[in-house]
């Protein structure tokens, strides 16, 4: 009796298992399509949650060049957020992705106390190299982590950084890097340097 006992406990265990499994599967498929966002020059694209909206801004009078994404009712959430832009390359900076990563690094931190390079390596973005940087920063008190990854093309610097306070940052990480992965350069400049 309790043998049939067990193998009845074993086979719903079993059975319950693979209905979890599949329920999951077509859980997945059910999951909502990230969103494509293409700049308005369609310069760089690049997928962002379904939760969240893009805000396009103007940069230097020129459209299409700076964009955030905000979780939807991101007042009433986690300030987290990501911002995607580009910019033409100074000639003597041309395809020095670390020398421009320093630049960056020193520019946009200089307001910033106890700014600290935590994590930095390069990467493939569809073919182009960038450089992925983690930082930890504090400002107003306030521990803010932040992952900034630029590339260029061939007139171009792309910067996207995502960032969230510090305690918050392994919540949204996965999400951080699946919006850098899908970013992709879109049209090429000619290569000409137009200042």
């Amino acid at each position: 009796m309790e043998r049939k006992r067990d193998f009845l406990a074993k086979r719903w265990i079993g059975l319950f298992s693979i209905l979890l499994f599949i329920s999951n599967i077509a859980l997945v498929g059910c999951l909502p399509k990230p969103k494509k966002y293409l700049s308005t020059d369609g310069r760089f694209s690049l997928e962002f949650p379904e939760n969240w909206q893009s805000l396009e801004k103007e940069m230097w009078s020129v459209p299409g060049e700076l964009a955030m994404f905000l979780p939807r009712g991101f007042f009433n959430h986690d300030p987290v957020g990501c911002i995607a832009g580009s910019q033409r390359i100074p000639r003597d900076l041309f395809w020095d992705i670390d020398r421009i990563n320093d630049e960056m690094h020193q520019e946009n931190f200089k307001d910033y106390q106890d700014v600290q390079i935590e994590e930095e390596k390069k990467i493939d973005l569809k073919g182009l190299e960038a450089k992925n940087t983690i930082y930890s920063v504090s400002d107003n008190g306030r521990k803010v982590k932040l992952m900034n990854c630029i590339t260029m093309d061939n007139d171009r610097i792309y910067s996207i950084i995502c960032g969230v306070p510090y305690p918050k940052f392994s919540k949204y990480k996965g999400t951080f890097e699946k919006i850098i992965q899908s970013f992709k350069v879109e049209s090429s400049g000619n290569g000409l340097f137009n200042y």
